[in-house]
């Protein structure tokens, strides 16, 4: 079984293999969870009462992989440091009643709490009840812990450009076509392209700070990952002070996979539990 890994204010802060590519997709991978309350996809904070629907990110090799799972919410504790722990009884769990293709998604109501902690277990090809489980195919534990009350709106890469070198990247009409479909930008065998990322000034929140020592605007953190090749690096940051929303990495195709289609996904963090997604595919030619 490997470890818990934790989404929290910097996203991915726990790692399974200090000596894998967190930007690879070589295995089932949690990748990112987004809160939408009542509905609404814009609210990343519930009040207390409120609906939430929490939908998990999962990707891997096969484009659509079967997963069960079973996640639990309990009231959490702020902290500074350290994995966070519950500090009052599981309130609303939930699991998948067989395994699906569709993404995982737990829905339930926000208790009268500061913060609330979400364990989960994402189980390949198998179905569990809890926590406890086990699992004969893979299985990723998570953390994802959101916070309640707070006034803060998820960041939105669908209105983001994409570009893959100098083509604009749309996304695709079928994510879990397993063969290069029409639409898919073509990516040369071995060459370096350049991925660009263009996100929206409304994409960041204001930060209210009377004191003027804040920046003002929080961070983003945008997380890039790929099925086939290797981006340059997992991790870019656009700092909120900083007036550029323009980000840039390398990837490099693999050299034996003609035929084959890549897939990409980017996930964007705001720092305090805002999270939002997209997805692109390539298919890879001589």
């Amino acid at each position: 079984m490997r470890p818990w890994t934790l989404f929290a204010a910097l996203g991915l802060l726990g790692c399974d293999d200090p000596l894998a590519h967190p930007q690879d997709i070589d295995r089932l991978r949690v990748l990112g969870a987004r809160v939408s309350v009542n509905g609404d996809a814009s609210r990343a904070s519930p009040a207390p009462g409120d609906l939430v629907s929490l939908e998990w990110l999962v990707a891997d090799p096969d484009p659509a992989p079967a997963v069960g799972w079973a996640f639990a919410a309990c009231p959490s504790q702020a902290r500074s440091r350290g994995t966070p722990e519950c500090v009052g009884p599981v309130f609303a769990q939930a699991s998948a009643p067989a395994p699906s293709a569709a993404l995982p998604r737990f829905d339930f109501t926000a208790a009268d709490a500061e913060r609330i902690l979400v364990r989960g277990v994402v189980c390949r090809d198998g179905v569990i009840t809890s926590l406890t489980d086990s699992c004969a195919g893979e299985r990723e534990s998570v953390l994802f812990e959101l916070r309640v009350g707070d006034d803060n709106a998820n960041p939105t890469l669908g209105d983001a450009e994409l570009w893959l070198d100098d083509a604009p990247w749309p996304a695709p009409s079928d994510l879990g076509a397993a063969a290069c479909a029409p639409g898919d930008l073509p990516a040369a065998s071995g060459a370096k392209l350049d991925v660009r990322v263009v996100l929206a000034g409304s994409d960041r929140d204001p930060i209210e700070d009377p004191k003027g020592l804040a920046p003002p605007f929080e961070p983003l953190f945008v997380s890039q990952f790929s099925t086939l090749g290797h981006f340059a690096r997992p991790l870019s940051v656009i700092e909120g002070s900083s007036e550029e929303l323009e980000l840039g990495v390398d990837w490099r195709a693999p050299d034996d996979a003609v035929g084959q289609r890549a897939r990409f996904y980017f996930v964007v963090r705001d720092g305090r539990g805002g999270v939002d997604w997209s997805a692109r595919t390539a298919c890879l030619v001589p």
